[in-house]
């Protein structure tokens, strides 16, 4: 009798659309003929469930690795996107999870300059961390990034870590209309700097 009720419950499950964890799957993706609208179908339920397996069914392999990423964007598992085999959508995952996650170690394992560097450049600015600035390979992001973060936290010395004078009066003067500094913009060694500095406050 009890064998008789747990197919019942089994049965009632798969006919309702539910799998065995109890998360809603729709029925929808398999009742699609073309197969770019089945995997999109798919892809977007995956990322509706937070549920990386739905992905498993996607048959375009590109559109897998899309739907992997997005998982693991949403969860900030950074294991997800080690099992990505396409290598261009295994860096944009490792670049997206660090960016959600704030975490800057998976920036270091990309493979282009550009990716890493525009990966630590948001996680510096958004955690205030400018030793990640430092680290840009980018010389003309990376005064950028100082100042972005300087301008944050409200800190012009953090401007001295930018090693061009011009570059590091321009952070200064950012700070100091950020922060509504006039002592700071009459301390500018360039004349037009530091007008242009008195002129921006309120």
């Amino acid at each position: 009798m009890k064998l008789i009720a747990a197919l019942l419950i089994i049965s009632l499950l798969v006919l309702s659309g539910c799998n065995l964890t109890g998360q809603s799957v729709s029925s929808d993706c398999e009742l699609k003929s073309n197969s770019d609208d089945k995997d999109s179908c798919y892809a977007e339920q995956a990322k509706a469930n937070t549920d990386i397996s739905i992905c498993k069914k996607i048959i375009d392999k590109r559109t897998e690795a899309f739907c992997q990423t997005t998982v693991a964007e949403d969860k900030g598992d950074l294991d997800i996107c080690m099992q990505i085999k396409d290598e261009f959508w295994g860096d944009v995952c490792m670049k997206k999870v660090a960016e959600a996650t704030m975490n800057p170690s998976p920036c270091f394992a990309l493979k282009t300059a550009k990716d890493r560097d525009d990966c630590l450049n948001i996680i510096a600015v958004g955690t205030g961390d400018v030793d990640l600035c430092i680290q840009l390979i980018d010389s003309i992001m990376r005064p950028s990034c100082i100042s972005k973060v300087a301008m944050e936290e409200e800190d012009y010395t953090l401007c001295n870590n930018i090693k061009i004078d011009f570059n590091r009066q321009i952070c200064y003067k950012k700070v100091a209309v950020a922060t509504n500094d006039k002592v700071l913009c009459s301390m500018l060694s360039y004349k037009r700097l530091k007008e242009d500095c008195l002129d921006e406050m309120p």
